[in-house]
């Protein structure tokens, strides 16, 4: 089963944690790292004039 299938928000997020902590170490340290440094885009959107795609259901960015 995917854990895109999962309907329980608390399973689901618990299946998530279980298989990144699964992830070989340079792995993590690179899907760390990206994700730091989304986070930092989505800081700083309205610096780099970036938005969130409306129709998405998961926040993308699109630049203007």
């Amino acid at each position: 089963m995917s854990i895109t299938e999962i309907d329980d928000d608390t399973t689901r997020r618990d299946s998530l944690h279980a298989t990144i902590n699964s992830l070989p170490d340079p792995n993590y340290a690179t899907l760390r790292a990206l994700t730091l440094v989304s986070r930092s885009n989505l800081d700083y959107a309205h610096v780099l004039k970036l938005r969130t795609a409306p129709q998405s259901r998961t926040r993308t960015l699109k630049c203007q």
